[in-house]
């Protein structure tokens, strides 16, 4: 990832709590579809594509699954615009019932200069930065999520904002 470009703050956040869906497996899958993780954060992610699937899974499951995914991250402001991101998303089963689906940005990384998702350290705005969740099943039939989200990019200062009357 190297140092933080000039300019970018880091923004983190971290949150754990019940999710009522059929189990881990369920949750996994629906994390690992971009439609389904777009549709499922759909206040957080405008748009999200799977560039190329890097791993399959081992024996039909998502455990070893890895994507390379692209994803338009957004704030419902218009004074905060949209801001792309590429990463690898990463599942493991750690146990029965127990899984672990984990993130990291290559911006900045990729050197194709031909290739429609290249991103240089001059144009990086945003750069997802190692994120992830730990779900298990628990007894009464829900998934116990465990989330930490990081984010480094430009900040962003408006100088004179507009106020908007909403009266």
């Amino acid at each position: 990832m190297g140092m933080k470009p000039a300019g970018f703050v880091f923004e983190a956040s971290r949150e754990s709590g019940l999710v009522i869906i059929d189990n881990s497996v369920a949750l996994v899958e629906t994390l690992m579809d971009e439609r389904r993780w777009s549709d499922m954060f759909s206040c957080m992610i405008a748009k999200a594509t799977i560039l190329e699937e890097v791993s399959t899974g081992i024996a039909g499951s998502r455990n070893g699954s890895l994507l390379l995914m692209k994803a338009e991250l957004q704030v419902l402001s218009p004074l905060v615009p949209i801001r792309e991101v590429i990463f690898l998303m990463f599942c493991k089963q750690l146990a029965e019932g127990a899984w672990a689906v984990v993130d990291v940005s290559i911006d900045g990384l990729m050197r194709d200069q031909n290739s429609a998702t290249t991103s240089t350290a001059a144009n990086l705005k945003c750069r997802r930065l190692p994120s992830g969740c730990v779900m298990q099943d628990t007894p009464n039939g829900f998934c116990k999520e465990y989330k930490i989200c990081s984010i480094s990019g430009i900040h962003i200062k408006i100088s004179s904002p507009t106020v908007l009357s909403l009266f």
